[in-house]
């Protein structure tokens, strides 16, 4: 053993040469001081934080496993070996680690954060949260720990304390890139886009060449409706990175939007040829073509609907899908997948189904389930796959595929939608005597803030009650609220109940809405599920479909090929609704003086 004045200089040295960042010499005088000395517990340590360093996790553990070998009871040397082991992916021994260091030093911070951390990597949420805030309440000034108490809170699902969580960070740390990054989403995700989109300008002034935060901005400008801002971003983004097909696809959509899906159709394509087999750009290529009419092609990349959002019904996943095999015998089962619109704009196809010799069974939403049972070509309802018992299976929206769907071919023959005597006498009494034109309202769609796509499709195609005004000051008409959920309380806040009769209370599915517009002359309704019920009965409907509207009406028409009595009344401009009504009112007059 050397002496105790050779030992700490040679220590010293190995310490100078790592501090001034000289690695390999620090290393060499460690080694040394090792050589003389193998149980020298501090070299060890230091030698392992120098490994830990150079990226080198492996060779750490050995030597903080070394010196604990020496020191068992080091809090310490066990926060590091259970870094170095953390490195290393061995998450479960590093907790072991973490949770000896904490035991015998209940308030070392170091240990405790590292311990939450590893327990949120590990997808115990429940418990790392309750670490990182005791970490907290030893370091309240640690802006990482109130970002990853952000990130726990998230993955169980609150996002309102996460949401607080990054902000605190950012009080802490106003530059950091991955609070403002997580909060902008999340702020994103709540609706809450003009927080968002500050959160985001902060990141582009301190990262103004990331693409992918450009990205994310341009996005939360297209989710505000902003679309020349939006189309900026996106166009900078692939200023900076030609081939970003994120930015290329998202570009396309907001060309869908703008009533343009030839161009969109191109930026769909561009993507494709860079990623063949992209789901989204297939997906946003579908509906391209879709609103052009080219059904052939469409519907066959409509189906990367299901690697966007795959099945996981178990049962569904077992049970063969229906491709055009022969049916004479078999139970086959329909099944919904999107919109209660979607389901009842396709349930058609049972007829076809019927025709080709099967027993057709259809799993559809609790409020479709009255109406569908009057339908004389469904067998049967049942409320989940596992229910049908059936030889094949098919999505709803995939059946066009499967029949080889084009323009031409829609099976467009109504009434496909009926009402019962019964519920049909249940409403009649409402109707006797009632004088004028009878006109049912729907303006506004389903909002579900849950789905951010699908949210802000409503908020496009939806509009307040008070747009809506110009239409009930037309006379000779007698008009009738369809409009449910909350959009239908705009009645008595706009002070309406004397012009708009509101049966609606009282209906409690899509059967009774369906009576209600058996009753009706006419429905003048945005694009949403009542448009599908009146249009299955064969009323007139008159469709107020948001710019660069939905693909199912095609492009710059007012016939639709799904339905003989719908009339389409397109925007003109995105968001111009004052158009639009005054065009229905116009037409709407019009009408009468006819009849």
């Amino acid at each position: 053993m050397p002496a105790p004045n050779h030992a700490f200089a040679l220590m010293q040295k190995a310490v100078d040469f790592h501090r001034q960042g000289n690695m390999p010499e620090a290393e060499q005088s460690y080694r040394a001081v090792l050589a003389a000395d193998p149980r020298h517990v501090d070299a060890l340590r230091l030698l392992g934080g120098l490994y830990m360093q150079s990226n080198e996790p492996g060779r750490a553990a050995d030597c903080f496993e070394q010196a604990l070998a020496l020191a068992p009871d080091h809090p310490e040397l066990l926060n590091n070996l259970g870094v170095a082991l953390y490195g290393q992916g061995r998450r479960e021994e590093a907790l072991a680690r973490y949770r000896q260091a904490v035991r015998l030093a209940p308030e070392f911070g170091d240990a405790i954060d590292n311990l939450g951390t590893t327990l949120l990597a590990c997808g115990k949420p429940d418990e790392a949260i309750a670490w990182l805030q005791r970490s907290l309440q030893l370091r309240p000034g640690n802006a990482q720990t109130y970002i990853r108490l952000g990130h726990a809170c998230r993955t169980q699902g609150q996002k309102a304390e996460a949401i607080e969580h990054y902000r605190r960070a950012l009080n802490l740390a106003p530059e950091n890139a991955e609070a403002l990054t997580h909060l902008g989403n999340l702020l994103r995700e709540a609706g809450q886009s003009e927080e968002a989109c500050a959160a985001y300008r902060r990141l582009v002034a301190l990262q103004p060449q990331n693409a992918n935060i450009r990205l994310n901005l341009g996005t939360i400008f297209h989710d505000m409706g902003k679309t020349a801002e939006a189309m900026e971003h996106y166009d900078e983004v692939l200023r900076l990175e030609p081939h970003a097909t994120g930015a290329i696809v998202s570009r396309a959509g907001l060309l869908m939007e703008s009533d343009r899906p030839e161009e969109a159709h191109k930026g769909y394509e561009q993507a494709l040829r860079l990623n063949p087999g992209l789901a989204d750009a297939e997906w946003g290529k579908a509906l391209a073509l879709l609103a052009l009419g080219d059904y052939a092609e469409g519907w066959k990349l409509y189906e990367a609907r299901f690697a966007r959002r795959p099945i996981r019904d178990p049962v569904l996943l077992a049970t063969p899908r229906w491709r055009g095999e022969d049916l004479r015998g078999k139970r086959l089962l329909i099944w919904g997948e999107q919109g209660l619109g979607d389901m009842l704009q396709f349930v058609r196809y049972a007829g076809l189904c019927i025709n080709r010799g099967a027993a057709v069974i259809v799993q559809c939403q609790p409020a479709l389930r009255r109406l569908l049972r009057n339908c004389p070509f469904i067998d049967e309802i049942v409320a989940t796959p596992a229910e049908g018992r059936c030889d094949y299976q098919i999505p709803a929206m995939s059946l066009p595929l499967a029949f080889g769907t084009t323009l031409e071919t829609i099976p467009k023959d109504t009434p496909y939608l009926f009402v019962d005597q019964d519920t049909r006498r249940k409403w009649t009494p409402r109707f006797a005597g009632a004088e004028g034109f009878k006109v049912g309202l729907v303006w506004a769609g389903n909002p579900r803030k849950n789905q951010i796509e699908a949210h802000i499709t409503d908020r496009q195609r939806s509009m307040a009650l008070e747009a809506m005004k110009p239409l009930l000051d037309v006379p000779g008409c007698r008009f009738y609220n369809l409009q449910k959920g909350a959009a239908a309380d705009e009645i008595a806040v706009d002070g309406l109940g004397a012009r708009l009769i509101d049966y609606m209370p009282e209906a409690g599915d899509f059967l009774d809405t369906a009576a209600i517009i058996e009753h009706l002359d006419l429905v003048i309704s945005v694009d949403t599920s009542v448009v599908h019920v009146a249009g299955g009965l064969g009323k007139p409907v008159w469709v107020l479909s948001r710019f660069g509207g939905c693909w199912r009406w095609l492009r710059n028409r007012e016939a639709s090929p799904w339905y003989p009595a719908v009339r389409v009344f397109g925007q003109t401009a995105l968001g111009d609704w004052e158009h639009c009504i005054e065009k229905v009112c116009l037409t709407l007059r019009e009408r009468l003086l006819v009849s």
